[in-house]
């Protein structure tokens, strides 16, 4: 694939863009002890999200159909998992599963678009080639933008849950 699209550019990133990290293992305790408990569980859910959101979405400058590839997936089986997390530990995080579709899973987390586009649906200015149009019958951006905004929707439900401020 990087042969075939010719991508051997790195992204374009925000130059002056600030990260703090903190590494939870060894030396530093997790905010939420070192015992395996649900505020731990939901505190990797909510990194995962700020990964995707900043490190992905806002530190790249170029749009890029990475961007929306890692948000859906992450979207897609944190979709899934919020039965058990209501069921096993009674909280509700609420997203909205408008977008929730096996077969643009399948194509963000395999990389084949043609399963779903003919030759007749490629549209060639478009990231995904007019894949969310077929499926969703939306552009790329309003679909990458409204997963972005369920993601921050279900962080900021999370940070609640488990009271962290930043």
């Amino acid at each position: 694939y990087i042969s075939c699209f010719n991508a051997t550019e790195p992204y374009k990133i925000i130059s002056d863009f600030n990260f703090t990290t903190k590494d939870y293992c060894g030396f530093v305790k997790s905010p939420f002890g070192n015992k395996y408990n649900y505020k731990f569980l939901l505190f990797t859910i909510l990194c995962q999200i700020n990964f995707i959101v900043y490190s992905v979405d806002k530190f790249i400058a170029d749009e890029t159909s990475t961007k929306l590839r890692f948000a859906y997936i992450l979207y897609y089986y944190l979709l899934s998992l919020l039965p058990d997390i209501k069921e096993n530990l009674k909280f509700s995080i609420i997203m909205d599963n408008k977008y929730y579709s096996d077969d643009f899973r399948n194509a963000m987390a395999h990389y084949k678009l043609g399963v779903s586009l003919k030759e007749n649906d490629i549209i060639d200015t478009d990231p995904l080639f007019g894949l969310t149009q077929k499926l969703f019958g939306e552009d790329y951006h309003t679909v990458k933008n409204n997963i972005i905004s369920e993601l921050n929707k279900a962080g900021k439900q999370i940070q609640k849950i488990i009271k962290l401020a930043y």
